[in-house]
């Protein structure tokens, strides 16, 4: 039996992600993507620091579901966020990501799957 997760809390507080800027073209889920990476790697998203809610996100960044669950995927597969145990819709900044030379991502490319090694 699948053991089911609770409901986000409405208190939970959010990092404060730019949101698409206009001025960088046309939206894109790489944007999120990278502000996320720069995010962690500049020390301004603290690990364990919680992600605003998918609709949220959608909404700051002009995407579709498909295109924020993209980010969200490759965020994952890079160990940059994880998924919360025990709330539904709750992603958080992956406390190991950034920490060695090893984890440090090529900003020039923002749509590097992987970290450079």
């Amino acid at each position: 039996m699948t053991e089911q997760k609770r409901p986000r809390p409405p208190w939970v507080e959010t990092i404060s992600l730019p949101g698409h800027r206009p001025t960088s073209g046309a939206p894109s889920p790489e944007q999120l993507i990278m502000d996320v990476r720069q995010g962690v790697l500049s020390g301004l998203f603290e690990r364990g620091s919680l992600l605003p809610e998918v609709t949220r996100i959608r909404e700051m960044y002009a995407l579709g579901q498909a295109d924020v669950l993209a980010a969200i995927t490759c965020l994952k597969q890079e160990e940059v966020i994880q998924y919360h145990d025990e709330y539904q819709d709750i992603y958080f900044i992956d406390y190991h990501y950034g920490l060695d030379e090893a984890n440090v991502v090529d900003q020039s490319d923002p749509s590097a799957a992987r970290p450079m090694t």
